[in-house]
């Protein structure tokens, strides 16, 4: 199975930016190298740093609150795509556990993630395990450091993981064969309403009938990119009026770059129920959120 994962993990590493996967050096190699254990994100003393250097390189502001907000974010995309890249093509479950995962952090921004020792938590894994793995054990901690200086609700910043792994299912969905998207798209729905988030309906799944291979999402909540800047929403953004939204989003498809084929494990979409397909594009508008400040009344009872 090691096999298996660390050649899922090259093929992942095709993806460039989509998906900064380092399949081939050892943790030495890594730490000569300046990487560093993704336990560093787990710590609370981090994130002034992370946040300072993402605001001003990234984001151009020196407002910590929205450049750790959308710093958790872009690093939550970047382990969903590798762990939801792997369980895909292999069925097995990234071993996600802060000492085996590395990342490259450059100027505040996770810039490369590594599984060097490829471990494996299961094989066979289901979609509920998966998100226990990749949401309880390994992003909640972190997502708790970044609020040490965010000090955003945790639904917003929930609301930007879950973002982040829609957007992780749909880089998957496109370099799949045609004929096996819906049943990815039926795993990526039943992730997004697991039990382990703690939080529901952040983020809903559309579909555009133009652009099959596309699996846009639209937010429930604002990961505050807007305060960049450039001052924009994103094309998801629950603030944006749907009209626009649904502009955007057919936009991006319409202009995204081809990706690498993948193989996708059959066992894994043996598993997923086809349910019916989300929504397609444009969207009814929905009521608007609470804003992001004042008590989170939207937690599912534990």
């Amino acid at each position: 199975m090691t096999a298996d994962v660390r050649e899922a993990l090259r093929r992942l590493s095709a993806f460039g930016e989509r998906l900064p996967v380092e399949p081939e050096r050892d943790a030495d190699a890594l730490r000569r190298a300046g990487w560093t254990r993704s336990d560093r994100l787990a710590d609370p003393a981090a994130w002034p740093e992370i946040a300072r250097r993402y605001g001003r390189r990234t984001m151009g502001i020196d407002r910590l609150a929205p450049a750790a907000s959308c710093a958790l974010q872009g690093y939550a995309g970047r382990v969903a795509g590798a762990t939801v890249g792997v369980w895909a093509q292999t069925g097995a479950l990234l071993d996600l556990a802060h000492d085996a995962v590395w990342v490259r952090l450059l100027d505040g921004r996770v810039r490369g993630v590594a599984v060097p020792d490829a471990r494996v938590r299961a094989t066979g894994a289901s979609v509920d395990a998966v998100a226990d793995e990749l949401l309880l054990r390994h992003l909640a901690p972190i997502l708790e450091a970044s609020r040490t200086v965010s000090r955003l609700r945790p639904r917003v910043l929930w609301g930007n993981v879950a973002a982040a792994c829609a957007g992780a299912f749909g880089t998957i969905h496109r370099a799949l064969d045609p004929d096996a998207r819906p049943r990815l798209r039926a795993l990526a729905d039943a992730f997004l309403s697991a039990t382990a988030w703690p939080h529901d309906e952040l983020v809903a799944l559309h579909r555009i009938d133009e652009h099959p291979d596309a699996l846009p999402h639209e937010r429930r909540t604002c990961c505050l990119m807007r305060l960049s800047a450039k001052g924009e929403e994103c094309a998801s953004c629950e603030r944006l009026a749907p009209e626009e939204r649904d502009r955007r989003l057919r936009a991006a498809a319409a202009a995204a770059v081809p990706v690498p084929s993948l193989p996708a494990d059959p066992r894994v979409l043996a598993a997923a129920a086809v349910v019916a397909p989300p929504l397609a594009l444009p969207v009814t508008a929905h009521p608007t959120p609470a804003p992001p400040s004042g008590p989170d009344r939207t937690s599912r009872s534990r």
